[in-house]
């Protein structure tokens, strides 16, 4: 499926929505996805073509009632009658993009030797919002090249509190002094 396919379906659900509820599938959203990358079970089970469709949706309902959304449950059980479980990542990046940008919120990476805490993230997150204007999101992926700090990719720059960054602008300096 074409990643036209999956802007389709999250605009679809994106338009059936009341802004003041976005955040909320946002997050309800975020869980599925989750939850379909955690639980290799359920995933197979959604996914399975030798299963009817009929047969997943008590599983699917089950999977969106603690949200008590309304649109959700029938768009979850669109994604898994047009077996389109395999591309729901996809399509909740898609949607979780329209919802961002509607809810002003810059995504962004924050590259770091060791897993960071959530503390950590949220002091990232408030310093950059402050930097760029607007709210952002970081999420962690860890990068083993680095000697220490951090390096954010955020809209298009990068933002290098990295000890190497820091190492080579110290080297500069010193080799501008001479």
């Amino acid at each position: 499926m074409a990643d036209e396919a999956c802007r389709n379906y999250a605009s679809a659900l994106y338009s059936l929505i009341d802004e003041a509820r976005l955040e909320e599938y946002l997050s309800a959203l975020g869980e599925i996805d989750s939850l379909l990358r955690e639980d290799k079970e359920l995933y197979a089970f959604l996914e399975s073509y030798s299963l009817k469709a009929e047969e997943k949706y008590p599983v699917s309902d089950k999977l969106c009632e603690p949200f008590g959304l309304e649109h959700l449950p029938e768009f979850f059980r669109l994604i898994i009658k047009k077996h389109r479980i395999n591309r729901f990542a996809r399509i909740y990046g898609e949607f979780k993009g329209l919802a961002n940008e509607r809810l002003g919120v810059s995504e962004g990476i924050v590259y770091s030797v060791a897993p960071l805490g959530q503390k950590q993230i949220s002091r990232l997150e408030g310093a950059l919002s402050q930097k760029v204007g607007k709210k952002v999101s970081l999420s962690n992926k860890i990068e083993t090249t680095l000697i220490g700090g951090v390096k954010v990719y955020l809209d298009g720059k990068v933002y290098d509190g990295s000890l190497r960054n820091r190492l080579l602008e110290l080297e500069k300096t010193l080799l501008e002094k001479r």
